[in-house]
């Protein structure tokens, strides 16, 4: 019975004729055709376009910089946990000054650059003894001279002239090299090949320099790797600061948790450095820096002297040499065990 109907049903099937068959691939070329026209339309409109913008800002560049002599570098700094913690300093933008001509020298520098700066955790290299802050101007070589005042029908004591000399004209004695300087600032390698006495030494010598400034004096420290490290990391403080008591016992202890790691690059706290205007910057390092580094201190020092020392290897003499007769300062090579 079921074979019955399905046999019927079958029959009475209607059969489509080929007139009634769409004629589908005109369709489809159809719409191919208006498809690749609209695309080519698109593809032409969006290149005027960029051509239009490409043409304004260009027009808008020149006219703003018409006559300038040199080119801006703008270096942004982020400070950040290395682990990408969520420790937030902000950001800070550097300008460094380049000349027209340095341009090959900073060829491969970046506009801008983020540095994951990690936590100094307590040094492994601790100091033999990070003294307490002694009164300010103890023990110190030049420093204010006090004497008694007793003339004729006078008497008492009082400050004679060297000691206001000497607050006119403070002065600063790093690794034996003794400036005059009512503030000073120190750029300090905390690289890798810093490790071990060496740079229990260099740290040594910078609490030595600072222990012995006198209150109205100002200061300010910064250790480099391939990253920075402002004063009081990470409680940054980018600022000269007076050397009072409790400011030289807070840095002692900042300066005892420092610990050596990383490369050597120090442009940015270079220009950060400068950038504070302090009468004169002690530069240290051990390595071969960037040669760039000469031309970035030049162009954005304001009336610093800039004094270099090489430490341990003189590796970076050359370069260093020269940012120091270039910035009115003078050169030094420390060997170890000096």
């Amino acid at each position: 019975m079921s074979r019955i109907i399905s046999d019927k049903l079958e029959a009475h099937a209607p059969v489509a004729s080929p007139s009634d068959t769409p004629d589908v691939p005109v369709v489809e070329n159809h719409r191919r055709d208006i498809w690749w026209t609209a695309s080519r339309i698109s593809t032409a409109t969006s290149v005027l376009l960029h051509m239009l913008i490409l043409c304004v800002l260009a027009v808008v560049l020149i006219t703003a910089h018409p006559h300038g002599t040199a080119s801006r570098l703008n270096a942004t700094y982020t400070v950040e946990e290395a682990d990408g913690g969520g420790i937030d300093f902000g950001n800070s933008e550097i300008e460094i000054d380049m000349p027209d001509q340095s341009a090959e020298l900073v060829r491969d520098m970046v506009t801008s650059v983020s540095i994951p700066v990690t936590v100094l955790p307590e040094s492994s290299v601790a100091l033999e003894h990070i003294p307490s802050a002694p009164a300010p101007g103890a023990d110190i070589v030049g420093g204010a001279k006090r004497g008694s005042g007793n003339t004729e029908g006078t008497s008492g004591s009082g400050a004679g002239a060297d000691e206001s000399d000497a607050k006119k004209r403070g002065r600063v004695s790093f690794f034996g090299k003794e400036v005059v300087a009512n503030s000073v600032a120190f750029v300090i390698d905390a690289s890798q090949s810093m490790s071990g006495r060496r740079f229990q030494r260099a740290r040594a010598e910078l609490v030595n320099a600072l222990r012995k400034l006198q209150p109205e004096q100002r200061f300010f420290v910064v250790f480099y790797t391939n990253e920075t490290y402002p004063l009081f990391f990470p409680d940054n403080t980018v600022e000269l600061i007076e050397a009072s008591p409790q400011n030289l016992e807070r840095v002692f202890r900042w300066i005892e948790q420092s610990q050596v790691q990383g490369g050597t690059q120090p442009q940015l706290a270079m220009v950060m450095t400068l950038k504070l205007k302090p009468d004169v910057v002690f530069f240290l390092s051990d390595g071969d820096i960037p040669v760039e580094t000469q031309g970035i201190v030049k162009f954005n020092n304001h009336g610093t002297a800039v004094h270099t020392i090489t430490f341990g290897s003189d590796v970076g003499a050359a370069i260093m040499r020269r940012i120091a007769a270039k910035n009115g300062g003078e050169y030094r090579f420390i060997p170890d065990g000096f």
